[in-house]
């Protein structure tokens, strides 16, 4: 099994941040430009003690994540992190001129030497809010812009797009990719876009769901792309969870405290969607039980986001330290008996 890792930032402010949206007025300067270096400092570390990738995601108006364009991040990354993967987990294609993206996308690939992968998002949650987008049309501007995007980034001349959703008189992508075959995936949180994505030819990425419902969705995914000609390797198969390691199982309970107890006074966390519902949780044993269950349930790659304790950035530092040394070589194991068979 492979890891990813996934930095959240570590904006750390005297300032009680409650409720989203987050008051502009709120953002504190110093603290704003600590979190961005300790966010570049977490990915090169990440990377130097051995995650596969490093991911981003796209979210707004939140002090926890500050990435409102996963590509800015992704390309200062990608100067820093020079031999992990830069997976864009992802964009919300939805919301956004998707021509745009497929050229960050191609410029990001440029400035990682090659090395992007690209996940193709409806929406992270508050982002409806944020845009004011019409639910109704969403999954179909989602679909189509990710069928757009991928033309538009394999395309070798000129096209034109006449779509439900999107309409280009002239598309033609320059800088273009490094990699011949970029490697595409797509939310598969639910049966629909599990579907879409296997008659694609998607890779699937799911996100903060038990590994019961899991099992379900890859059933799902694997009998669709059965049908339409192909099989997903394990690596087309990527699960996002949060992750509180500890020395302990006690001392990561202790820390998790920070996201769980969220009508708690003194609590100064802003918990949005999926916090406060931690997926892997304990001592690097336990943790390697728990992400036991996601490979089982089909999965090969894990992007954890690895938050040590709330806005300290050492910790966070110690928690990707300790998860290298302890967590990934266990890991990096469940697929040898499958090796082995391969060999005989």
């Amino acid at each position: 099994m492979k890891a990813s890792f996934f930095s959240i930032g570590t904006y750390r402010n005297s300032v009680k941040i409650k409720g989203w949206p987050t008051a502009p007025a709120q953002w504190d300067r110093e603290a704003g430009r600590e979190a961005m270096e300790f966010t570049l400092e977490q990915y090169a570390r990440a990377d130097e003690v051995g995650f596969d990738w490093v991911s981003f995601s796209e979210h707004h108006y939140m002090p926890l994540l500050l990435q409102p364009n996963p590509m800015v991040m992704a390309a200062a990354v990608s100067q820093v992190v020079k031999r992990a993967k830069i997976a864009l987990l992802g964009p919300i294609v939805s919301m956004s001129n998707p021509i745009r993206i497929a050229e960050e996308i191609a410029m990001v690939d440029g400035l990682s030497g090659g090395r992007v992968i690209t996940l193709f998002l409806r929406s992270g949650g508050f982002e409806y809010a944020t845009y004011t987008e019409n639910l109704s049309e969403s999954r179909e501007r989602t679909q189509e812009a990710s069928l757009l995007i991928k033309r538009a980034l394999s395309e070798p001349q000129p096209f034109g797009w006449e779509g439900r959703q999107f309409s280009y008189r002239t598309v033609s992508i320059w800088p273009q990719m490094v990699q011949e075959a970029p490697p595409f995936y797509y939310s598969g949180n639910s049966v629909e876009s599990a579907e879409f994505a296997a008659k694609n030819k998607f890779g699937l990425a799911c996100s903060f769901f038990p590994p019961e419902f899991l099992g379900q969705i890859v059933s799902h995914y694997k009998a669709e792309a059965d049908r339409a000609g192909w099989k997903p390797t394990r690596d087309q198969l990527v699960y996002r969870g949060l992750c509180v390691l500890g020395d302990t199982d006690k001392e990561a309970q202790e820390m998790a405290k920070a996201f769980t107890n969220r009508n708690n006074d003194d609590d100064e966390t802003p918990v949005g969607q999926a916090f406060g519902n931690l997926q892997f949780v304990g001592s690097p044993s336990t943790v390697v039980e728990q992400l036991r269950e996601i490979h089982e349930a089909g999965f090969g790659v894990a992007d954890v986001l690895l938050v040590g304790k709330m806005r300290e950035h050492q910790s966070v530092l110690r928690a990707i330290d300790l998860f290298a040394a302890e967590v990934l070589p266990e890991i990096r194991k469940f697929d040898e008996p499958a090796k082995k068979l391969l060999e005989v």
